[in-house]
């Protein structure tokens, strides 16, 4: 996971991307990825554009990164949209999609809605919520659960060690500044 995210250019990301995880309770995967949702029309198109195809098995993406906007204070804008569980019920759409997100693609996570959405510029679509049943976020992690090292606790503690390489970083800069 941290390989990963310190690969994504956008540094404001990287401790928004934590607190979307915590505080959506999100799971991450064993290839360093997490899990996300998100609302498609019936025909499985993006609700923002309804041309965006959206099918289980494929990977979606922008042609590039700039095509999504990484301002964190922009709430709506370009982008691949993704949620957290939360969220759901304030999406609208006909179907509820499982997301395999690289940290590395993500754009932007808005601090709006307790930062319960984000944008991304490409994602993989792993899988769909059955229609019409009610679910919480542990049985969408049964279902994944091959790929998801499970809880909170791990999130957290991913975290911690970001924090202390950022910590570690600022102090090996200024050890090698000049006097």
């Amino acid at each position: 996971f941290m390989e990963n995210l310190y690969r994504n250019p956008v540094e404001t990301a990287h401790d928004e991307l934590f607190t979307w995880l915590e505080e959506g309770n999100m799971p991450i995967t064993e290839d360093g990825c997490f899990i996300a949702y998100k609302r498609v029309r019936d025909d499985y198109t993006s609700l923002h554009d309804g041309s965006t195809p959206n099918i289980v098995g494929t990977t979606v993406s922008l042609s590039s990164r700039d095509d999504a906007d990484s301002n964190f204070r922009n709430e709506c804008s370009r982008g691949l949209h993704f949620c957290s569980y939360s969220y759901l019920q304030s999406f609208s759409g006909a179907r509820t999609l499982i997301l395999k997100i690289n940290p590395e693609d993500v754009v932007a996570i808005p601090a709006d809605y307790n930062h319960a959405k984000g944008r991304a510029w490409k994602y993989e679509v792993i899988g769909e919520v059955p229609n019409g049943e009610r679910f919480d976020d542990s049985q969408v992690k049964l279902i994944v659960s091959d790929e998801i090292i499970q809880g909170n606790c791990c999130v957290a503690a991913v975290r911690n060690k970001h924090q202390g390489n950022k910590q570690s970083d600022a102090r090996r800069f200024a050890s090698n500044k000049s006097p």
